[in-house]
């Protein structure tokens, strides 16, 4: 066939958009463990929270992810596990704000925690030129990023398992040329005959998952046709990341071989924004990712980090390491954080020019923003047996997730914690190139060939850490004095 290489055209967002977007008329409730309710009711059976809720106009209280409870727990993960079994999706019908009903039921003892439910936004590229060279040839940066040198030793071939990487994202053309020879395929489950034959709560999951469709039959993950730039961007991150490489067409992708999970995340009918992004997280760390990819994020208020740290926890703990964009706004992250990208667990990625070590000036930045690649003139895959060219920071975090397969697969041991250290403490420092942003640029460079041997120096991060007495929300509040 002939190939092109598109160019996108949209614009970056605006600074102000890591402020929190909240999803209307429903809050997420968490109840202690004692508490146990029917599903779909418009009553807890709760005195106080049916009191506190009444105003409200609630309409059904309904388990925020059921899939869990065929999940089973290790030590890791049961205590987390536990809690999300008990969190709840309150919808109601008065015109009130997420924020203030989330506010009254806390109060409630039986109570855990209750947010706003937040809608992340996926970080889109911004237009760029129309090249006609072949691909392989406009992919600098593979080079730069020394991963000829890393394919030399890992590839997932020869017998050897390759890495899953699960793309978490708007959902993807899995069927395009140069992807589908690297689907991931559920081996328990059977093809279109309407059942859910390995029981992971999911009907005719054999290539992924499609959370966007509201048909819990319709399991396909390819992106909606009423959401087409979702699924523009689902495809060309799922290429950066995992598209067929040495196979005489189209591009390479980072990780050569890996197997590609594809999970539509993404809304039903907005857009540029992810409604299930955190679901997607929970399927693929409990259906075998070994590196998700998460090219979106959004603002989170202290009281909404309860139920994202709790996810996060347990994606990880589960084994399977989150890659993560920073974001596209150039800001300083550590002063105004994205999630997920901002959690110590997560592998958090900036850009850089394509080929300089120059932070991109749209890049986000910080000491939370672990490591940098290129992430302009990124070629991807597009629907249709397309390419496109495209840039930010969605473009470069998929080309850390292909070389984090690459490690798992030399080193399938590794857990999560373990492989995000080494790729940080192999990359090598930009701030040289950066005076300006000197001491926020993470470890800087990610080196694939260096990734892939063993660390000279011990990682050494907080893991968890807890102070006492903590007030209110159970969150550190200005002026309060405690023990850490």
């Amino acid at each position: 066939m002939a190939w092109a290489l598109l160019s996108l055209q949209s614009t970056h967002w605006a600074a102000g958009q890591n402020q929190p977007v909240f999803e209307s008329q429903v809050v997420v409730v968490q109840f202690e463990s004692a508490v146990a309710l029917q599903q779909g009711v418009a009553k807890s059976g709760l005195e106080a929270f049916d009191r506190a809720a009444a105003p409200y106009g609630v309409t059904v209280i309904e388990r925020a992810f059921p899939f869990l409870d065929f999940v089973q727990p290790t030590a890791k993960t049961a205590r987390n596990l536990s809690a999300l079994r008990r969190t709840y999706y309150v919808r109601y019908d008065a015109d009130e704000a997420p924020t203030t009903v989330a506010n009254t039921l806390f109060a409630v003892p039986e109570v855990v925690f209750a947010e706003p439910v937040i809608i992340n936004r996926l970080f889109r590229p911004d237009v760029l030129v129309d090249p006609n060279d072949p691909f392989y040839s406009q992919q600098s940066y593979l080079q730069h990023l020394r991963l000829p040198q890393a394919w030399d030793t890992a590839k997932g071939e020869d017998g050897t398992p390759p890495a899953v990487i699960a793309i978490v994202d708007g959902g993807s053309d899995w069927r395009h040329e140069d992807l589908e020879a690297n689907v991931w395929t559920n081996a328990g489950e059977i093809a279109d005959n309407g059942l859910d034959d390995d029981g992971n709560g999911f009907i005719d999951d054999v290539h992924g998952v499609n959370f966007a469709n509201d048909d819990a039959s319709d399991n396909d993950p390819t992106g909606l046709p009423a959401t087409p730039n979702n699924a523009a961007h689902g495809t060309m991150v799922a290429g950066a990341a995992g598209a067929v490489t040495n196979n005489g067409t189209g591009m390479a992708g980072a990780a050569w071989n890996a197997d590609l999970m594809h999970i539509n995340a993404g809304c039903k009918d907005s857009d540029g924004q992810l409604c299930y992004g955190y679901d997607g997280l929970l399927y693929a760390a409990a259906n075998g990712a070994d590196v998700i990819n998460a090219s979106w994020g959004g603002g989170v208020t202290g009281a909404n980090l309860a139920l994202v740290a709790q996810i996060l926890d347990f994606v990880t703990d589960s084994g399977a390491l989150v890659v993560a964009a920073s974001g596209n706004d150039g800001l300083n992250i550590d002063e105004t954080p994205y999630f997920p990208s901002s959690y110590p667990r997560v592998l958090s990625v900036g850009a850089t020019e394509k080929d300089s070590r120059s932070k991109a000036s749209y890049s986000n930045y910080g000491k939370t923003v672990n490591v940098f690649v290129p992430g302009n003139d990124i070629v991807g895959t597009y629907p249709g047996n397309q390419y496109a060219l495209a840039e930010g920071t969605s473009l470069s975090a998929p080309l850390v997730a292909g070389v984090a397969a690459l490690v798992k697969t030399n080193a399938p041991g590794l857990s999560p914690d373990e492989l995000r250290e080494q790729l940080r403490l192999t990359s090598e420092s930009i701030d040289a190139v950066n005076p300006q942003y000197s001491g926020q640029l993470g470890r800087g460079y990610v080196n694939a060939e260096s990734s892939l041997q063993a660390s000279a120096h011990p990682a050494v991060r907080v893991k968890r850490w807890g102070a006492s007495p903590v007030i209110g929300n159970g969150f550190v509040v200005p002026g309060e004095e405690v023990t850490v």
